[in-house]
């Protein structure tokens, strides 16, 4: 029985030592900004953080909903730093109605829309302008 304990006692403190981890020790930073198009803001969309594998970044991928030209991404889930490519799509924010059919999406802005970026190993805010196709 005194064993019992002596296990279950090492096993609180390791677990206590550790902690359960968090936003804050995840090792990503947030990633927060505006998006706009032909001078006005993306209404709806979405923007994809992809590591540039090319360029070396083996960190997480991220994304995040564009709502009313903003976007962030999650705590806890964002960049490392370093070479990502931005996969931007944005939709005109019309609603769709709700029916099966899978043709029905939101009308796009743009076509999807790549940029090379360089981030810091930081929290960062980043404004981008979709250029005109």
């Amino acid at each position: 029985m005194l064993k019992i304990r002596f296990v279950l006692a090492v096993f609180v403190a390791s677990f206590c030592a550790v902690g359960c981890g968090g936003p804050e020790d995840s090792g990503t930073y947030q990633l927060t900004g505006t998006v706009s198009y032909q001078g006005a803001v993306v209404p709806n969309g979405n923007i994809t953080l992809i590591p540039n594998h090319v360029k070396g970044n083996r960190g997480p991928g991220a994304s995040a909903a564009i709502k009313g030209g903003k976007f962030a991404t999650s705590p806890g889930k964002g960049h490392v730093g370093g070479a990502y490519i931005l996969e931007i799509m944005g939709y005109d924010g019309v609603p769709v109605p709700s029916t099966e059919d899978p043709d029905n999406i939101p009308t796009p802005l743009f076509p999807p829309y790549r940029l090379e970026v360089e981030l810091p190993k930081e929290n960062e805010d980043l404004s981008v302008e979709v250029p005109a196709q």
